[in-house]
């Protein structure tokens, strides 16, 4: 099932969260792909993560600023967590089919960050969720899904929160 909040946050926490992700003094990591199924490169196949919570382990101090965020989804067990930033593009490109995760009883959560005309698309049922800041989109992390590029903004920003 795939599920779609607005305004997931108390516009406070929203607002504290976003500014400290999105300022200039968080260091961003180049990733050569954007989805781990990339096989091959493709123009915008690329992008910038900053990872927070990986191998059982924060990896970041901003770590920390999410718990609020984790709370509020019921995180028991945290997987994965990490800011995506894909640079505005001169066209919508949407990125390969993926799953977060083939675990059948783990959630993947994404939190936009800013909003633009990117969106995430989900393969079997075609539902498109447009990225705006402040909306959630949770579901099964089993579920095919593909993000794509925006145009509109100089960037697509989202957290992406894989838990159980």
């Amino acid at each position: 099932m795939i599920t779609v909040t607005d305004d997931f946050l108390l516009p406070y926490e929203f607002q504290k969260l976003q500014s400290m992700l999105m300022s200039e003094d968080l260091p961003w990591f180049w990733q050569n792909t954007v989805t781990k199924q990339d096989e091959e490169k493709y123009q915008y196949g690329f992008q910038l993560t900053h990872v927070l919570y990986k191998d059982d382990a924060p990896q970041s101090g901003a770590n920390q600023y999410l718990e609020e965020l984790y709370n509020v989804l019921g995180v028991r067990t945290l997987i994965r967590s990490k800011v995506n930033l894909g640079p505005m593009a001169g066209q919508i490109v949407k990125h390969m089919w993926h799953n977060d995760f083939d675990y059948d009883d783990s959630k993947t959560a994404i939190l936009y960050l800013n909003t633009c005309n990117g969106y995430t698309e989900f393969k079997k049922s075609g539902k498109k969720v447009n990225s705006v800041e402040n909306r959630l989109v949770k579901f099964t992390s089993n579920i095919l899904h593909a993000g794509t590029t925006c145009t509109d903004s100089d960037r697509r920003m989202s957290i992406n929160i894989n838990y159980f």
